[in-house]
């Protein structure tokens, strides 16, 4: 029998559980703790900026010996009843040790979970409790991501991150990048100590609460521009070029053209 690790997951969504009311963990399985928990809760959203067929996929560090991966979806309508569907965030939890597994590479686990199954709904939260998910030793081989992005400009725009990266800055990606191609060769160039301490979102709204060292995202309007501006991240249209910093001009590059899924849904 193949051996698996037992990896940590929790979720994050709207629920009415008497004292609480709206966002929160929902469920969680054995190994996180409260601290943990409200690590988690900082770092998970209330909204989300895609469309409803769409989702982001998110990496940071939790604690010194601990990451998260988490897939940000829409969910079913909002416990409250009035129409809306609740942002629903289905996270990972992985030690160093089960990290160095993968090599380090969030997309390596997040590809593998899901082609196991997990980071997707439904999943039933009604206990509170969650079992661990269940990883292959090893990460599956996943068929190359297809782009019409140029190769080139993937490359352009990876480099342009990296160089602020590694001055401690920052960066927000705007327009239709592949975000897997500028993430894989970020974390080939990134050295040791500074691919630790990286985080990234492929769609999430830019907040201080979720200081991400890189966003992604298809446009920016004035006030996304505005907050991003005020955080001091540096904003890079495809191809590694400086966006405007303009709080007045809102930034859509390429708008004729869908960006490339990250992973297969």
């Amino acid at each position: 029998m193949m051996r698996m690790l037992e990896i940590d997951q929790a979720v994050f969504a709207s629920a009415d559980r008497g004292a609480i009311r709206g966002y929160q963990l929902v469920a969680r399985s054995a190994g996180i703790d409260p601290t943990c928990s409200q690590t988690l809760c900082r770092w998970s959203p209330t909204q989300l900026p895609l469309g409803i067929d769409q989702w982001a996929l998110s990496y940071f560090r939790v604690a010194e010996d601990r990451v998260a991966i988490s897939r940000t979806l829409w969910g079913g309508p909002e416990y409250s009843g009035r129409g809306s569907a609740e942002v629903v965030t289905v996270i990972l939890l992985l030690r160093d040790d089960q990290f160095a597994a993968y090599a380090h590479d969030p997309l390596a686990v997040a590809s593998t979970a899901l082609a196991s199954g997990w980071l997707r709904l439904p999943l039933d939260v009604s206990s509170g409790s969650l079992p661990r998910a269940l990883l292959p030793l090893r990460p599956l081989l996943t068929p190359p991501l297809t782009s019409d992005m140029d190769v080139g400009a993937v490359a352009a725009t990876a480099d342009a991150a990296l160089e602020l990266i590694v001055q401690h800055r920052r960066v927000a990606v705007i327009g239709a990048v592949d975000p897997r191609g500028v993430i894989e060769r970020l974390l080939t160039k990134l050295p040791q100590a500074a691919r630790r301490q990286f985080s990234f979102t492929t769609g999430l709204a830019p907040t201080i609460s979720r200081p991400f060292q890189v966003h992604f995202l298809r446009s920016a309007d004035p006030t996304t521009l505005h907050s991003l501006n005020a955080q001091g991240v540096v904003c890079l249209t495809a191809g590694g070029a400086t966006a405007p910093r303009s709080v007045g001009t809102s930034v859509t590059m390429l708008a004729n053209r869908a960006a490339p899924p990250l992973l297969s849904p």
